[in-house]
């Protein structure tokens, strides 16, 4: 019988037994995962370890109890590139791209976010500047601002999508140039 922690989130289980891990249902649901990444005891499961599917795999992608984010496999290897070295981590899921898994990261909270693959390729090192999942996306695609800079990203494609506004001096007017 396994041993469960004494807490509201009955999804939590002591590593003291060796589980290092989690567990998931037939259908993808979260049966339980380690108390390793019990990082947030105020919240729900889903704060403390979002599943995401690759290669007919499920991973998990936590933070340690010392706030480090990274992605395991069921058995609480970390995915190569994923070494609880960042401190968020977020899926992409509206990528076009069905060789890889992508997620936005960010090293520390101050830094922007950076596009990684599974096999360690990094795109937009530090140039996403705001929430990724914003809840202003729209088919894939997110518009950003921050201060006068503003720019649309498509997550599909992985790419900017080109405006960036700017005020004429002359008619004092929001017009936009296309890169």
């Amino acid at each position: 019988v396994e041993e469960r922690k004494p807490d509201y989130d009955d999804k939590v289980r002591t590593s003291s037994n060796g589980f290092k891990g989690f567990t998931v249902s037939k259908t993808g649901e979260l049966i339980a995962y380690s108390d390793l990444y019990w990082y947030n005891k105020q919240g729900f499961p889903g704060w403390n370890i979002q599943l995401c599917k690759y290669q007919n795999s499920y991973y998990g992608i936590v933070k340690n109890l010392e706030g480090k984010a990274g992605i395991i496999d069921s058995s609480g290897k970390p995915l190569k590139n994923f070494n609880f070295n960042y401190y968020e981590i977020l899926p992409n899921r509206n990528t076009n791209d069905t060789m890889n898994a992508w997620f936005f990261v960010r090293k520390q909270d101050s830094d922007n976010y950076s596009l990684i693959n599974t096999k360690g390729q990094l795109k937009f090192k530090d140039e996403i500047f705001f929430y990724p999942l914003t809840s202003e996306e729209i088919f894939g695609y997110t518009v950003y601002q921050k201060g006068d800079t503003s720019a649309i990203f498509d997550r599909n494609e992985m790419k900017w999508i080109g405006l960036t506004p700017y005020k004429t001096e002359r008619h004092s007017t929001l017009s936009f140039k296309f890169f």
